[in-house]
């Protein structure tokens, strides 16, 4: 598979995404009407406001916000005897447009620098780019073009999608990650921290840097499971780079 798309030509990415505010009743009359006219028929009727918006506001790009953002790639080696480097570098920070700002730069950069570039990620497609897009919106940061959804024709979009590549035609199928690369027997990095805990640990302990582990780990698993699209041999730990 991907036999027209180098490894080497797919940049990897993954957000962490967190609520605006603690909890619902953190928000004010305005946008508690909000969230509840948006996610009223989807809630169940055992679930009380507070619980459901600790627990979804996070994937709605209206009520939420990036507070990380991983980016990995593999460099690609100058001698065919070296093994190659997946080089990964995070932008977290409390302050949105700050991240922002740092992430789309480093994104121009790379894309303005090779020809015929990729941007990779689990679910990318319906959920990593679009909300991108409506945060730095929001912010008012201009988006870089790898991002702008107008300039591409839908047949031409620049996305390696691992969860659009599992799906194999199939409408219905949302496979997590974790569950992939389990079923493939991909090895994960290991973390203290699951996806339903961010929000917690943003909020309640406000420790970026345990999340900036977790959206690291993502990358990678990311990565190797595309290689296991390919048919190319995972990397070892030791060919992971981070880079401040």
């Amino acid at each position: 598979m991907l036999e027209h798309i180098p490894i080497h030509r797919i940049l990897f990415i993954d957000l962490e995404t967190v609520a605006q505010q603690p909890s619902y009743q953190q928000l004010s009359p305005v946008w508690q009407q909000l969230w509840e006219g948006r996610v009223n028929q989807y809630k169940p009727d055992n679930i009380d406001w507070d619980t459901y918006y600790n627990e979804k506001a996070a994937v709605y790009a209206e009520f939420s916000k990036i507070v990380c953002a991983s980016i990995g790639y593999f460099a690609k080696p100058r001698n065919p005897d070296e093994p190659e480097i997946f080089r990964i570098k995070s932008f977290y920070d409390h302050d949105e447009p700050t991240l922002l700002t740092g992430l789309f730069e480093a994104l121009r950069k790379y894309f303005s620098r090779r020809a015929q570039v990729y941007l990779g990620g689990h679910n990318i497609r319906d959920f990593d780019v679009p909300f991108m897009a409506r945060r730095a919106l929001i912010n008012q940061i201009p988006l870089p073009q790898i991002l702008d959804a107008t300039y591409f024709k839908p047949w031409e979009q620049p996305y390696v999608d691992t969860l659009q590549l599992w799906k194999f035609g199939e409408f219905r199928n949302l496979t997590s990650l974790n569950l992939i690369t389990t079923a493939l027997d991909i090895p994960s990095p290991k973390t203290d921290l699951t996806g339903r805990e961010v929000g917690h640990v943003y909020w309640h302990d406000r420790d970026l840097n345990r999340i900036k582990n977790y959206c690291e780990a993502d990358v990678i698993a990311v990565a190797q499971l595309t290689r296991r699209f390919k048919n190319l041999p995972l990397i070892a730990n030791e060919q992971i780079q981070h880079v401040a």
